[in-house]
């Protein structure tokens, strides 16, 4: 006879408790569900849930079509129509619970057995007892289980829980009604939303693959998974701070408990790893440093998904001020782009959202905005000088100690700067005296100060997106070579990177080339015109965040009366053809402070997903490098 030998854990005992048992195959989970909470001496209950974590599936009881799926991404099984060979035979563990225990398990599924001794669930081994916890002997609850739940084999029986235990309540020696052609009933089965949207991209790509591209049939995909997520648009999701890092890698988790400080945590298995996360980032006081450096519209953007008490599908400004709180553990983002703000996360923040915080963060925010652009334009600047452009912002007139204070508060782990003596430097240039290289290279340059829209500007785009010659640029992009809205941003930051470094067309071309957005031969000509005007407009390191055009205006003229022209990427000079620039040398830049034949600096800095990648591709590091 088939059956099955599961290990059943009770999550967050130390030491752990357990028992191993085997179950004959062939009963139905409605069936097993009376069977475990014996085993595991839990009352009976109607409330229960097995989860299959890995194959996203949930059974329960049948309590109708609108409280089938409870989350977006876990299928609806119904547990009397479904027997246990069909996920058992597939599936290495899943976890059981109910809403009357107080307890949690963790079932792995160690082995099947072809052929199973017994035709009653026996316990095999059990932990010994501990202080909260008592087992009942193991010879007595076998004696029970042999005299109330051997199982007899005939046809399915697909009652629920409820009419099974009433029948069982009647008969001292009632057992279960296995079927050796278990065979699952789909009728009440229901898909999740992520199930439906999967099975719509993959009959649409075999589509695009077949070149059977059935726009009448298109529609109708669409229009059937439209109405079936809708269905569940009024529902929450239920999400949970712990399961969302569950999505992650371990080695994510790692990285995110490095940033938090916490200790021992490479020995955790995964599970108590995301369970010790979720309870740092659900501190009050951990949730105050996290949001520190946030902007007032990224906070409007999370207090408007709060409000959404169901959670929503955000527009697409709004997304990418959220996607900061989903790089921090207190948002979720679905694959249907759909948003939901967990229940725990909600609590503690209505405990922080105070106006002593919000005032705290606004300084904290602006000062850490003070601090990119520094690095954007100069790598090193003297502290008054930041102090300058922290000033500059109504609401912002500080004093020089409070400024100094503020900087303080800034997150350690996000500040990109540090102060040495009388200079707010770069990290990452600190390291080996780099910054040094750096001043060298701008001596004799003043300070460019920005304004608050600049600076804001910046802080949004990661490129002056309000520069005309930056939108005539953009406007290129999209429309001679057909470049995607999202991947045009991408180019953009990608270009300004290039080029606020002085680094040659040469370079940038080949840049664009692993990008996918080869310049064409027939529009060549336009796109070295409009870098031309680009180049001269953008801020430099090199000038200390002057443009090439302002420093030539500051230069006095020739004898000749002719103004001197200073272009630093010098292969942008009128008339140079395709194949000259590719064969141009690269010249200097000022993060290579021995040329680009030279070794280039290294050093280690924390990078998440939506900063600018540190291979200097202008992307988003989720988007380049931390691609996976």
């Amino acid at each position: 006879m088939k059956g099955y030998q599961l290990k059943a854990v009770i999550k967050k005992t130390k030491p752990p408790m357990w028992k191993r048992f085997q179950i004959p195959a062939g009963i139905t989970f409605a069936q097993l569900s009376i069977v475990l909470e014996e085993i595991l001496e839990q009352d009976h209950t109607d409330r229960y849930e097995f989860e299959f974590f890995q194959g996203h599936v949930h059974l329960r009881e049948w309590r109708g079509k609108d409280k089938a799926t409870t989350k977006y991404d876990f299928d609806y099984k119904c547990s009397a129509d479904t027997f246990i060979d069909l996920l058992f035979d597939k599936e290495k563990w899943f976890t059981f619970r109910a809403e009357d225990y107080e307890l949690e398990y963790r079932v792995t599924i160690e082995k099947c057995l072809e052929d199973m001794e017994f035709d009653f669930p026996v316990i095999i081994k059990q932990t010994e007892d501990s202080q909260t916890l008592k087992w009942t002997e193991l010879e007595e609850q076998n004696l029970n289980l042999k005299k109330l739940r051997t199982v007899k084999y005939g046809e399915p029986d697909y009652r629920s829980h409820t009419e099974i235990v009433k029948e069982l309540e009647k008969k001292v020696t009632a057992g279960l009604q296995g079927s050796h052609e278990a065979v699952s009933r789909e009728e009440r089965n229901k898909k999740s939303a992520f199930t439906l949207l999967n099975e719509f991209a993959q009959q649409f790509s075999k589509m695009i693959e077949n070149k059977e591209i059935d726009m009448e049939k298109i529609n109708m995909l669409m229009g059937q998974n439209r109405e079936s997520i809708q269905e569940e648009a009024p529902e929450s999701r239920y999400p949970k701070v712990k399961e969302q890092l569950l999505y992650y890698e371990k080695k994510d988790l790692w990285k995110m408990a490095e940033e938090l400080h916490l200790l021992r945590y490479k020995s955790l298995t995964k599970d108590d790893l995301a369970e010790k996360i979720k309870n740092e980032i659900l501190r009050p006081s951990v949730m105050k440093n996290r949001m520190l450096i946030l902007q007032d519209e990224d906070m409007d953007a999370f207090e408007e998904a709060i409000r959404s008490d169901c959670g929503y599908y955000p527009e697409e400004a709004s997304m990418k001020r959220l996607e900061k709180f989903f790089n921090i553990g207190y948002l979720v983002i679905y694959r249907d782009d759909y948003v939901e703000v967990p229940d725990e996360v909600v609590k503690i923040y209505q405990r922080i959202n105070t106006t002593d915080f919000q005032t705290l963060r606004r300084k904290v925010s602006w000062m850490y905005e003070c601090l990119r652009i520094t690095n954007y334009f100069y790598t090193v600047a003297p502290v008054r000088i930041v102090y300058r452009i922290y000033r500059k912002r109504q609401g912002y007139r500080v004093s020089f100690d409070e400024f100094l204070e503020i900087f303080k508060q800034v997150p350690e782990e996000r500040n990109p700067c540090l102060i040495c003596g009388d200079k707010i430097i770069d990290k990452v240039a600190f390291k080996n005296d780099l910054y040094l290289n750096i001043e060298r290279s701008q001596e004799g340059k003043e300070f460019y100060i920005p304004d608050p829209e600049e600076v804001l500007d910046y802080a949004e785009h990661g490129y002056p997106s309000q520069d005309l010659h930056y939108q005539k640029l953009k406007t290129f992009l999209r429309e001679k070579l057909g470049i995607k809205s999202d991947d045009t941003e991408d180019l953009m930051r990608l270009i300004w990177n290039v080029t606020t470094w002085g680094k040659s067309m040469s370079f940038l071309l080949d840049e664009l080339k692993d990008y996918g957005a080869e310049i064409p031969d027939d529009v060549f000509e336009q796109f070295e015109s409009i870098m031309m005007d680009v180049n001269n407009n953008t801020r430099m390191h090199i000038y200390r965040g002057h443009t090439p055009l302002e420093i030539v205006g500051s230069m006095a003229p020739h004898k000749d009366g002719q103004q001197p022209a200073v272009v630093p990427m010098c292969s942008m000079a009128a008339g140079m053809s395709k194949e000259d620039a590719s064969n141009a040398d690269d010249i200097t830049v000022a993060l290579m402070p021995n040329g680009m034949s030279g070794e280039a600096a290294g050093a280690h800095r924390k990078i998440y997903p939506n900063d600018p990648c540190p291979c200097g591709s202008g992307k988003k590091y989720k988007k380049c490098c931390g691609r996976k």
